[in-house]
């Protein structure tokens, strides 16, 4: 774990085992977009944002956009932190929807590091959010939104494939995928996952702090919901 801050309060940082692959995603788009600095998250089953990492910021400008409260007044934050129906989203877009002298401010402590442009790519699977990155440009003689948005359109499809695939295989994609196919609650899901461990219904009841009356009850909604007779049926089911 490391740690993290989340609307300037420190936290723990979950490690998801998605940091290499988010690594050489953000490696990749500056390599072939003038983009001088770039962030990638994803969201988690309980759509919560969790910080991937970041590539090329300013020193200094994670802290001071935290200690200086320019969360609040940032106009692209809430498509950072609750994704988008759009898959490109730039600040000057996202500026319409905030008072001047909040544009204002914030333009200034963006200039203050040398940021001319900012954007948001969302990624998306079924209308879902799935996670997400943050651009800014730097460079004086380099690109901005509107002259690198054509470039950024073609690489989000190619960035959506891979992330795709890659939250497929993990057990945050396996979750969400339980959840948005047979329906399941967030605590179904946890006892299935137990179920899947080879937990009994008292250790699920242990590892969850329910009681057993509550554990078998889920088990049922679980059964009905994916259609299966028994826990033997149940584990086939949601591991294919």
């Amino acid at each position: 774990m490391a740690l993290f801050e989340v609307h300037g309060q420190k936290g723990i940082r979950r490690q998801t085992g998605l940091e290499g692959f988010a690594a050489e995603t953000m490696q990749f788009i500056t390599n072939v977009c003038p983009v001088s600095c770039v962030t990638m998250h994803l969201f988690d089953e309980d759509a919560r944002r969790i910080w991937l990492g970041s590539r090329g910021f300013p020193a200094r400008f994670r802290a001071a956009y935290y200690d200086e409260q320019m969360w609040r007044i940032d106009p692209l934050a809430n498509t950072r932190a609750c994704g988008s129906e759009r898959s490109l989203i730039g600040l000057q877009s996202a500026e319409t929807r905030c008072q001047s002298v909040q544009v204002t401010r914030y333009r200034s402590f963006l200039s203050s590091f040398g940021v001319r442009d900012a954007a948001e790519l969302v990624f998306l699977h079924s209308g879902e959010p799935i996670g997400g990155m943050s651009l800014l440009w730097t460079d004086p003689a380099g690109g901005s939104l509107s002259k690198d948005q054509g470039m950024l359109t073609k690489l989000h499809r190619y960035i959506q494939v891979n992330f795709d695939a890659a939250l497929g295989s993990h057990l945050i994609g396996w979750r969400k995928g339980l959840i948005r196919e047979f329906g399941l609650t967030q605590r179904e899901v946890q006892v299935v996952e137990a179920v899947c461990a080879g937990r009994s219904n008292h250790e699920v009841a242990q590892e969850l702090s329910i009681s057993l009356a509550t554990v078998k009850t889920h088990l049922l909604h679980v059964f009905e919901k994916l259609q299966v007779p028994n826990r033997a049926a149940l584990v086939r089911c949601v591991l294919q």
